[in-house]
């Protein structure tokens, strides 16, 4: 019978060999788990060092918001003619545009200014802005290009702000209906506003009429010097005494208030000339406007049946409310206005973490003197 004792050290022998082989698997357990709650540990760091560098970028951009806002404001209120109670609503227009509309209560101010540096009043501002800016996102002009046109039509045709809209429609439709875009009728106009409102040619009928001179292929320019020459001899005509300004002499057709009927006075020269040969037609239109504004004028007798009824779907309301809502529906004007409102958020962050930045800073300034 074998010896028990000699088992039992065997038995412990083969127990104690298993348990120091299982040594090396148990620390490579041990290794692993220490290394992935090291790993754990370095991610939870990275995260809140990204979250501390997220939250630093908000308050740096905040911050930079308010600054270039307030900035924008300060220069308008360097130059415009108003109450302080007109310039806090101006700010809160401003901020109100920027919550509403695909644009930022900066870019509001900064058009601020250009109205402001045109001579209007922080009254006229808060009338005219919303107008143009409506335009403006309807047409794709910038705002500079835009307030300039109406601005200066109102000026022409010696109109309140009151009237922007119906400034707006007139030119909106304009751009509908023909072949130009709203710079190029600002080209246009530059030229002939003044002529025509002089002679008292409403803005619906030239607009009208630059409109068929660009659709008949007279460039921005040339359309607007034409219709200006045009009207020049239109208008010299009524005291012409002798020569061929004679034949328009005969023509002009005045309304009422003694001001121009430019669609009448087209048509009695479209039957005057309409049975001679076209080459003597040519030469009398340019005897009598001179070359370049003889073809405005020749298109514009030709097209004269219909000047009229252009002029009236040019006074047309509502033509940049439809086609505002259509840009602002549109994804890249959504994504402004969700900007806008992050911006708002950012003012408002910075306003309160203001004051303790400028502690923050006048401390470094005290440590390095």
């Amino acid at each position: 019978m074998p010896d028990p004792k000699v088992k039992i050290i065997i038995s412990y022998d083969e127990v104690g060999a298993d348990l120091i082989e299982a040594v090396p698997d148990k620390m490579e357990n041990v290794a692993a788990r220490v290394s992935d709650t090291q790993q754990a540990m370095a991610n939870l760091a990275r995260g809140a060092m990204m979250a501390a560098d997220q939250v630093n970028s908000f308050a740096s951009g905040s911050i930079a918001a308010l600054a270039g806002f307030d900035q924008a404001m300060a220069n308008v209120v360097s130059i415009v003619q108003g109450s302080e109670e007109e310039i806090k609503q101006l700010r809160e227009s401003a901020e109100q545009m920027g919550r509403d509309m695909p644009v930022s209560a900066q870019q509001v101010a900064e058009g601020y200014y250009i109205l402001a540096s045109a001579g209007k009043s922080a009254n006229e501002i808060m009338k005219l802005t919303p107008g143009i800016m409506k335009l403006s996102i309807a047409t794709g002009a910038d705002f500079a290009t835009t307030a300039n046109l109406v601005t200066a039509a109102l000026d022409s045709w010696e109109m309140s702000a009151d009237e922007t809209n119906r400034v707006n429609d007139i030119l909106m439709n304009t751009v509908k209906s023909f072949k130009t875009t709203l710079p190029e009728l600002a080209i246009s106009l530059q030229y002939a506003a003044s002529a025509a409102a002089n002679l008292g040619v409403p803005l619906e009928t030239t607009s009208a009429a630059i409109g068929l001179l660009r659709q008949r292929g007279l460039d921005a320019s040339m359309a607007g010097t034409g219709f200006r020459m045009m009207l020049s001899k239109l208008a010299a005509a009524a005291s012409a005494t002798e020569g061929p300004l004679l034949i328009v002499k005969d023509a002009l057709v005045q309304n009422a208030d003694g001001t121009l009927n430019l669609t009448a006075t087209m048509q009695n020269l479209q039957a005057t000339l309409a049975n001679v040969d076209p080459l003597e037609r040519q030469s009398i239109l340019t005897q009598v406007f001179g070359t370049r504004a003889a073809a405005a004028a020749s298109i514009l007798m030709e097209e004269s049946a219909s000047l009229d009824e252009l002029s009236a779907k040019m006074g047309e309301s509502g033509a940049v409310a439809e086609a505002y809502k259509v840009q602002s529906e549109g994804v890249a004007n959504q994504l402004q206005v969700l900007q806008s409102r992050y911006e708002e958020q950012q003012r408002a962050l910075a306003e309160q973490l203001l004051p303790a930045q400028i502690e923050i800073t006048e401390a470094k300034i005290r440590f390095l003197e």
